[in-house]
């Protein structure tokens, strides 16, 4: 989902650029204190996410699709966790030459903030709504959660360029926007699947699920 920098005029790069740097620095101080930190599975699903993204398909203009990991990862480690984790992927995946260091603010809202806040508000309404429920949990914060983080992202990308108007309107939504309804079902199945094993077999694992069986709690 990268956007390349020539689509990109200045007046939205800055602000977006100022906009991500502000929600680093509201999620960094509570994120140094989590535990996952410490554990192994967070570089190694960081560097699954990673790898998951070279698996892309370009269309019109440079813009790239592929899958976003953003929910599974914000279900995991919690929204904190999931920027930061995402803001390091999003400099790596900019560095192997994927979108362009001007189009960073708008890529690290696009594929982090976006779909991090977009998972975080579901799953906190479903463990309000549903305490206890692992079904709600897989199935709504899981699979749907994933859908729809999928579907936030391709339609504030397509406004954007639409907004921006550095590509022809007509290519946006014929070859990108229309391909990206693809990932649709894609990213659901891998963040509901991926949430749904680790919520049966490892619950502790996932950060953001209290699981009504677990008698010692997370401390």
């Amino acid at each position: 989902m990268d956007l390349p920098s020539q689509l990109l005029p200045l007046p939205v790069s800055i602000p977006a650029l100022m906009i991500f740097c502000a929600l680093l620095a509201v999620a960094a101080p509570g994120a140094v204190r989590e535990p996952a930190l410490r554990a192994h599975r967070y570089p190694a699903l960081l560097v699954s996410v990673l790898v998951l993204w070279q698996l892309r398909a370009v269309t019109v203009d440079g813009l790239a699709l592929h899958l976003l990991g953003a929910a599974l990862l914000q279900l995991v480690f919690g929204w904190r966790l999931a920027l930061l984790g995402l803001a390091a992927l999003i400099a790596g995946h900019t560095a192997n030459g994927a979108g362009g260091w001007l189009a960073f603010g708008c890529n690290a809202l696009l594929l982090g903030a976006l779909p991090v806040g977009v998972s975080h508000f579901l799953s906190r309404a479903v463990i309000r709504r549903a305490p206890g429920n692992p079904f709600a949990y897989i199935f709504i914060a899981g699979f749907a959660g994933g859908g729809l983080t999928m579907v936030a992202v391709l339609a504030c990308t397509t406004a954007l360029l639409l907004v921006a108007g550095t590509a022809a309107a007509d290519r946006v939504l014929d070859q990108y926007a229309t391909s990206g309804i693809l990932l649709v079902f894609p990213e659901a199945f891998v963040t509901g699947a991926i949430v749904a094993w680790l919520t049966m077999f490892y619950p502790r694992a996932v950060t953001t699920w209290n699981p009504p069986w677990d008698v010692e709690g997370r401390g």
